[in-house]
């Protein structure tokens, strides 16, 4: 549960300021309509890490596996038939981090004063996000707490996986691109700069190649700090160019458009869509707060965009197969599938056959770009450096011509 900060005013038109605890700020505005109260400004509540003194130094976060370990630790506690209290107390015990175990004697001490389990998660909201406070409000609310949390665990353990598949699929490329970056750079910053030595010997006309990668050489050797800062520059105004809502917006339109990178970029979120949104719906979320909150899990503006557009029309009554199957972001199978879902009565069950499907396609298609990407890097590791070699022996080898015909 997060905390906001809210102005609104009253029939009479005056205004008041307040404080709501609620998932999103969303559930903010309805609660103020429902108490007649317009809603004016609505501002997510500054807050540390914890309500004490507990703060997370740069190497402190919780990962996904380990919140994962200790969710599924903590389901297994409360199953066992342990007050939620007690087992806290227990997996406390069991924590080996400092800083994690700290968290959690904060969350049993706001247990001990009467807060609920949701209502002390949400006091580390850069622990656990909104899904998580979503799911555990709907398992408190149907008392299948330790249910709730078992799919949480395993929803935990899936975004786990799917982080896991695609960072070794990205150690390969990225350890052959720092090799081709400062092979380069050794050739043309200490290797050039001595053959320009024995060129300057040399009479006649030096090849363009050769030419050109002299005056790179030269420009790295005299300002590689600006090389250095301009790559610095760079990076920082497109951070700060993604940030901004347009900026986002168009970042996240071309991950998804990128000739074969684009379609695994859109299977990774609709496996997150469709994991996230059969996992709040099989724990008793209703089906907007279910649809606001996948969308928001999606991690791209544009597909959130999407299935709040899509929340809308079935909010305005529209089975939630039609608008899907409407949008060309959401493949046929997705629609069909729900549609399935609508007329059986397990909806959970075919978002989770959905995510599945589209996990597994995840994976065929990491291992073949991984196929196909260790080729094309040697080749393009041989096209450069076997360049800077042809430019580096072209002039040698048109001295020897000559002296071999005198």
């Amino acid at each position: 549960m997060l905390t906001f900060v809210y102005t609104a005013k009253n029939a009479q038109g005056q205004l008041i300021s307040g404080v709501l605890d609620a998932p999103d700020a969303n559930a903010v505005a309805k609660a103020l309509v429902e108490k007649q109260l317009y809603p004016v400004k609505i501002e997510q509540k500054k807050t540390s890490v914890s309500s004490g003194n507990i703060s997370l130094g740069i190497f402190e976060g919780v990962s996904t596996k380990q919140k994962a370990n200790i969710i599924r630790q903590l389901a297994t506690l409360i199953n066992a038939g342990l007050p939620v209290a007690k087992a806290l107390q227990t997996l406390i015990k069991q924590i080996d981090k400092p800083y994690i175990q700290k968290i959690f004697v904060d969350i049993l001490k706001e247990i001990e004063n009467g807060s609920s389990l949701s209502q002390a998660f949400g006091r580390f909201p850069k622990v656990f996000n909104v899904t998580d406070i979503s799911l555990i409000q709907a398992g408190e609310a149907s008392g299948s707490l330790d249910i709730v949390l078992t799919r949480m665990a395993k929803q935990l353990e899936k975004d786990y996986a799917l982080k896991s598949k695609l960072t070794s699929a990205m150690i390969y490329p990225s350890f052959v691109l720092l090799v081709v970056v400062g092979v380069v750079a050794v050739m043309l910053m200490y290797v050039m700069p001595k053959m320009a030595d024995l060129y300057s010997d040399l009479k006649g006309d030096l090849p363009a190649i050769t030419q050109f990668l002299m005056g790179v050489s030269g420009f790295l050797i005299k300002f590689w700090w600006i090389v250095i800062l301009f790559t610095i520059f760079f990076i920082i105004l497109a951070r700060t160019f993604i940030q901004t809502p347009f900026g986002r917006q168009v970042w996240d339109q071309t991950k998804i458009s990128i000739p074969g990178l684009g379609s695994l970029v859109r299977k990774i979120i609709l496996a997150r869509f469709t994991r996230t949104l059969g996992t709040l719906m099989g724990s008793g979320v209703p089906v907007l707060d279910s649809l606001k909150i996948a969308g928001r899990a999606c991690g791209n503006v544009i597909y959130k965009q999407a299935v709040f557009k899509v929340s809308d029309l079935v909010q305005g009554g529209k089975p939630l197969s039609e608008p899907l199957n409407a949008n060309p972001l959401f493949p046929a199978v997705v629609g069909q599938m729900i549609s399935v879902g609508e007329e059986t009565g397990e909806m959970d069950q075919m978002l989770e056959g959905l995510a599945n499907y589209y996990e597994e396609e995840v994976d065929n298609l990491i291992k073949g770009l991984s196929a196909l990407l260790e080729p094309f890097i040697i080749v393009v590791l041989g096209v450069v450096v076997g360049g800077i070699l042809v430019a580096i022996m072209m002039p040698i080898y048109g001295l020897s011509q000559v002296m071999y015909k005198k």
